[in-house]
């Protein structure tokens, strides 16, 4: 198996694929109140490593408009 060929979970691929161009952050009431994607997908991926901060607050209504607006076509409502 290749480097390419590894399953990346959905909030490994949106912390590093997400070139953080804001389009679903305008388009998103959660997002314009917690960060763009990368940011929760980043906060989440350190959070997971500190004994007690596993928290992920996630009020998203799973709409999919980040994902129909992404111009990488990643999906956060994935996360």
């Amino acid at each position: 198996i290749g480097k390419t060929d590894i399953p990346v979970n959905p909030i490994e691929r949106i912390a590093r694929d997400c070139v953080n161009c804001v389009i679903c952050v305008q388009e998103c009431a959660f997002l314009q109140e917690y960060g763009s994607p990368q940011k929760l997908a980043e906060n989440w991926l350190e959070s997971r490593k500190e004994v007690g901060n596993r928290q992920f607050s996630f009020e998203c209504s799973l709409c999919g408009l980040c994902h129909g607006v992404c111009p990488k076509k990643l999906d956060p409502s994935a996360m």
